[in-house]
């Protein structure tokens, strides 16, 4: 498969589709953490790359087998409930009871 080699990134047009995913799962998991009241998320994006082999037509009306880049990708997002704020809660007004009493029997 030798030939002429092109330089991909992410800034490329091609990974357009793969960004906007991405970004809209971003926002989508913090907005349901937020409203679902869970503490930890994961994001996690799989990209496929295969070489397809294709046949094209030169300027000159040719036929000329190429090689095309395909790639696929997946975007998948999990919410883990971790502590309800009912617990966290909880366990805050008994660290600032603690903190009053010991500040109360030093006053």
């Amino acid at each position: 498969m030798a030939g002429e080699v092109f330089r991909f990134d992410l800034d490329d047009e091609m990974f357009a589709e793969i960004k906007h995913n991405f970004n809209t799962a971003i926002s989508s998991i913090l907005r349901g953490m937020l409203e679902k009241d869970v503490c930890e998320g994961e994001i996690a994006l799989t990209v496929k790359l295969s070489l397809v082999p294709a046949d094209a037509v030169t300027e000159d009306g040719e036929e000329k087998a190429i090689i095309n880049p395909r790639i696929e990708h997946k975007v998948v997002t999990k919410m883990m409930e971790a502590r309800q704020r009912e617990r966290s809660a909880v366990g805050w007004v008994m660290i600032s009871l603690r903190w009053s009493r010991t500040a109360t029997a030093d006053s």
